[in-house]
């Protein structure tokens, strides 16, 4: 359902509600390196965070075009914000995976809010005990840590001393979760964009997390059948990141030009009858645009394949990445179009282009839209997999 359409899912009007109160905290969140107080308890008020949780579960289990709205419209009014929201319903997502009553548990709480990483699992060891694991790690990249309830963390089984091997020999790993009061953050989060987001690294040290509240982000089926959990939906998140910063990126020159005077030669003209300006706008447009209606499609169809299959095919989980990854670059050129037109106005901290700028290009440092994306999507398209060959993951 598009963000325009007569009638509107009751998150998307949510979040268009609160977009002029994100849009007006975003230097306090820039500043402060991360979400205040009373903007968490909003976006759990709301229903946000819990729009990937499954309905049995009292979440909302959107399907990934609404969820794509509501977090274009979040970034559009900060990508801070909009980055922390993806990571907090991208780890709800995993609720899916856990038992009823381990999920139930966690959700208990109205404002419970997760983060963590389902990345490499390089950062923690898992060691195989009677009930559980004992836990001992450190994880990078911990978006909203500061005020989650939960996290998660994947992590290497351990048997003794050795990794536990699966099929092809490779080690076997699951994805922790545990309270955040029993993490230690690390403040580690000095960065040049997506300040606000306070990812920081998180450790935790001979924590015991029980069996039931872990799972593996491969090989298991989830205790619930939605085609919302078919593939990695969460990851469509990225464009929609993408999205936001540039339309908000597009309205700020389009503000800027509208009255600012030109220099020079043409004293007295607007800087918007200049043709460069004029072509910059066009091809943001058309990138933005473009891009969106890529990705929106894309999704549709795999998750309507996923609807009526039961299960997505590996040609189909390629694709969807692509159209993530081939979406995101689009906006990055669009927002480098908009700060490069705007001349010595956009680097100016008063400027709202700087934000955008520099907030794009950190995002353009995950591994999920990263310069290695194509490769291996390429590679999946090839062999007829969709699957990482360094990592054994699927690429959806």
């Amino acid at each position: 359902m598009a963000i325009g359409s007569a009638t509107r899912h009751p998150l998307v009007e949510a979040a268009l509600t609160l977009e002029p109160t994100i849009r007006a905290c975003a230097e306090q969140v820039e500043r402060d390196g991360r979400l205040p107080d009373d903007l968490v308890r909003a976006l759990s008020e709301s229903g946000i965070f819990r729009m990937l949780v499954p309905k049995a579960l009292g979440g909302g289990e959107v399907d990934p075009v609404t969820y794509s709205d509501v977090l274009e419209i979040l970034s559009r009014a900060d990508g801070s914000t909009g980055w922390v929201t993806m990571i907090a319903t991208g780890s709800s997502w995993g609720m899916a995976f856990l038992p009823g009553e381990s999920a139930a548990e966690i959700l208990r709480d109205p404002y419970t809010v997760m983060a963590g990483s389902f990345a490499l699992p390089s950062g923690g060891r898992a060691y195989a005990v009677d009930g559980g694991y004992r836990v001992t790690g450190r994880w990078p990249f911990g978006s909203g840590c500061q005020h989650a309830t939960w996290m998660v963390g994947h992590s290497v089984v351990y048997d003794g001393d050795a990794p536990r091997l699966g099929p092809n020999d490779a080690p076997v790993t699951r994805v922790m979760v545990f309270p955040q009061k029993d993490a230690t953050i690390i403040p580690t989060w000095d960065v040049i964009g997506m300040n606000g987001t306070g990812s920081h690294d998180y450790a935790v040290g001979d924590l015991f997390v029980p069996e039931r509240f872990t799972f593996a982000l491969d090989g298991e089926t989830a205790y619930h059948d939605g085609p919302l959990y078919k593939g990695r939906f969460f990851l469509v998140a990225h464009s929609s990141h993408a999205l936001g910063i540039a339309r908000a990126a597009i309205d700020a020159l389009m503000e800027l030009v509208a009255t600012k005077r030109q220099s020079g030669g043409a004293v007295g003209g607007l800087v918007r009858d200049r043709p460069h300006i004029q072509m910059a706008v066009a091809q943001a447009e058309a990138l933005v645009r473009g891009a969106r209606a890529y990705v929106r499609e894309t999704t549709r169809e795999v998750f309507e394949e996923a609807t009526t299959t039961g299960t997505i095919a590996p040609d189909s989980r390629a694709l969807v990445r692509l159209s993530i990854t081939s979406s995101f670059e689009s906006c990055r050129q669009a927002v480098d179009l908009m700060y490069t037109a705007a001349s010595g106005s956009s680097v100016y901290r008063r400027s709202p282009l700087q934000r955008y700028f520099r907030d794009m290009h950190t995002a353009t440092q995950h591994s999920v839209v990263g310069p290695g994306g194509n490769e291996l999507i390429g590679q999946a398209l090839l062999s007829g997999g969709a699957v990482d060959r360094h990592t054994g993951r699927r690429l959806f």
